[in-house]
């Protein structure tokens, strides 16, 4: 026979272990690996069957891990040589055959990296740095300074592209710039630029908003003289219909 006062020490007992798993940052780690339903954090088997489970997980990814390491290092080497075909066609091949949960992506996240840096090699920029973005969610550092790298140098072909009114080529930049993740209130400004070239003047004021958010000092200039400009275009549209 439990007590009433016994009763109260065990779910109190209880309440301490959850009490520790959360102040230690431990529970949300569960659901990368198994459900954890919220009707079962105050069960102590439950609680330790989950753990359990987590530790397992976490043995099984660490010998993953430790067998892609010389298949990542040959990759390596085939894309260093510039087999660039050969590298993105093996990663293929190799997700081809794989499944893997969420929490493993730090594991396969060199390889996204490599595909990525060969695909933009090959001229396929737009998945290559789909690839490296999925590589730099995973905080693998080679893709996170790869996408910065290739940002600057899109803004930069932006720019020049905007100095030559090649206005079609200046769009393409900038749509590669932003997919890298990165932003910057001067690419806003730029592509702004762009669309009220076009007289695109919604997309233009959307693209100047977005450069002010980002604490751009001239986009209030640019928008009040966007407003002027639209003023000025729509008055010589109406005027153009008059006199036919």
């Amino acid at each position: 026979m439990v007590f009433l006062g016994e009763r109260q020490l065990i779910f109190d007992m209880k309440v301490f272990i959850v009490f520790c798993f959360l102040l230690m940052g431990k529970l949300p780690m569960f659901s990368q690996y198994v459900e954890l339903p919220v009707s079962d954090i105050y069960d102590t088997d439950v609680m330790m069957a989950h753990m359990n489970a987590v530790r397992d997980a976490n043995a099984v990814d660490r010998r993953l891990a430790d067998e892609m390491k010389p298949i990542v290092t040959d990759l390596f080497e085939k894309y260093n040589r510039g087999e660039y075909r050969e590298c993105k066609n093996r990663i293929d091949d190799i997700f081809s055959h794989i499944r893997f949960y969420k929490r493993q992506y730090w594991i396969y996240s060199p390889l996204y990296y490599l595909r990525g840096m060969s695909l933009m090699e090959l001229g396929d920029k737009y998945d290559g740095i789909k690839d490296l973005v999925y590589a730099k969610e995973a905080n693998n550092s080679d893709a996170t300074e790869a996408l910065c790298n290739y940002f600057l140098q899109f803004c930069n072909n932006a720019n020049q592209y905007f100095q030559t009114d090649r206005l079609n080529d200046c769009l393409h930049e900038i749509q590669l710039a932003l997919s890298t993740s990165y932003c910057s209130a001067q690419i806003y400004m730029v592509a702004g630029k762009v669309y009220e070239k076009w007289n695109l003047f919604d997309t233009a004021r959307d693209y100047y908003k977005l450069a002010k958010k980002r604490g751009s000092t001239k986009a209030s200039k640019l928008l009040k003289e966007l407003r002027q400009h639209r003023k000025k275009y729509e008055k010589e549209i109406r005027n153009a219909n008059l006199s036919r």
